[in-house]
């Protein structure tokens, strides 16, 4: 069965979510016609690099688009959401990597006119994955394409790729999208199938997601195969893991009121209980980067005294440290973490993290 973000999944610029920057500049140029001919999209994962790719494609090779749009009814817009438009080329570079694979399917390829759209795209997944024969190989076609032909390299580390490749790119930054725009396209999504989502479950589906919108989008969809039309908070525990942002907000109290007794009786009930100390660590920092921008950004608590239970642990905390103090709190668990991963007892690590905060604040 497919996945809201499949069935979902935007056939138009306009209906991109949060990426408004880019998408109106590329519907503008495919409007005016003044294209390059190699794009590089690069930003975190899930936040629409690939969708916009293959919009672009599509408007690419409409025969009427409309102001830079795809108009979705002419037949290689028909044959595009068929699957079945051969003049757009999806390569997975994570698993096309070797430089035969680029030289077949790209650089003898592309010789060849397009046979039923007006451009052949070219949309690499991954692109930084590509070996460096691979980039060799492909740099004389980015130099001198046909006038047909288009590349869009998409990826989550721009950094990786050759410079020679990026000078010959436009370059696009797609950026996390907001909790406000992740709210709103959880809230159409759960009209749209005819679900009644809590209040609290977007805000929780909304911090899982962490600006990503696929992430949100499965989450979504997840809660929605339980087969409930109404979703609250119960419904969501079921799919949803509790993290332990709460727990860890606790001890980090006791760090605060230098009660290392009780930071130390703290973080051995939490092992007994079967809390893994690792991902404590991971919830540790996070309340500390949390806590460090609050000091700087006082407005950003304003929502957490009705936000998610983890934003209402860590209201208690947000005067608790100083800006200088969280930097040093971030620096010892970030190190005894990195103890853990070594192989350290992590108990032992938890309480040496705790002594050093507790006696240097």
């Amino acid at each position: 069965m497919p996945s809201l973000s499949q069935i979902y999944r935007p056939r138009r610029f306009a209906e991109v979510t949060g990426q408004t920057h880019i998408t109106e500049t590329l519907r503008r140029e495919v409007a005016t016609g003044l294209l390059a001919h190699a794009y590089v999209f690069s930003g975190p994962r899930g936040v629409g690099k690939t969708t916009s790719a293959r919009i672009f494609a599509q408007a690419l090779n409409c025969r009427v688009p409309s102001e830079g749009e795809p108009c979705g009814a002419c037949p290689p817009c028909e044959a595009f959401a068929a699957g079945r438009l051969m003049d757009v080329i999806e390569l997975d570079a994570a698993t096309h990597t070797g430089v035969d694979t680029i030289r077949e399917a790209i650089v003898e390829h592309v010789r060849f006119a397009p046979t039923f759209g007006k451009a052949k795209v070219y949309i690499l997944d991954e692109a930084h994955m590509l070996s460096s024969s691979s980039w060799n190989a492909l740099l004389k076609t980015l130099e001198e394409p046909p006038a047909y032909a288009y590349f869009i390299l998409a990826t989550t580390e721009w950094h990786k790729i050759p410079a020679t490749i990026i000078s010959r790119c436009q370059r696009f930054e797609f950026k996390r999208i907001s909790d406000e725009m992740l709210a709103l396209r959880v809230r159409e999504l759960a009209e749209r199938e005819g679900w009644t989502v809590d209040e609290d479950v977007v805000r929780l589906i909304v911090s899982r997601a962490d600006g990503c919108v696929r992430d949100a989008e499965t989450l979504l969809g997840q809660l929605g195969s339980l087969g409930e039309m109404k979703i609250d908070a119960s419904l969501a525990s079921l799919v949803i893991p509790p993290t332990h942002v709460p727990l860890a907000a606790g001890l980090m109290q006791k760090w605060a009121e230098r009660d290392l007794a009780g930071a130390l009786i703290e973080a051995r009930r939490l092992t007994d209980d079967g809390v893994a100390i690792l991902s404590l660590f991971d919830d540790l920092l996070l309340i500390a980067r949390q806590l460090l921008q609050a000091t700087a950004l006082p407005e950003k608590t304003q929502s957490w005294a009705n936000g998610t239970a983890e934003e209402r642990a860590m209201l208690p905390l947000v005067t608790a440290f100083s800006a200088l103090q969280l930097h040093d709190v971030a620096l010892t668990l970030m190190e005894r973490r990195k103890d853990v991963k070594g192989g350290v007892d992590p108990l032992f690590a938890l309480e040496l993290a705790s002594t050093l905060v507790v006696c240097s604040i």
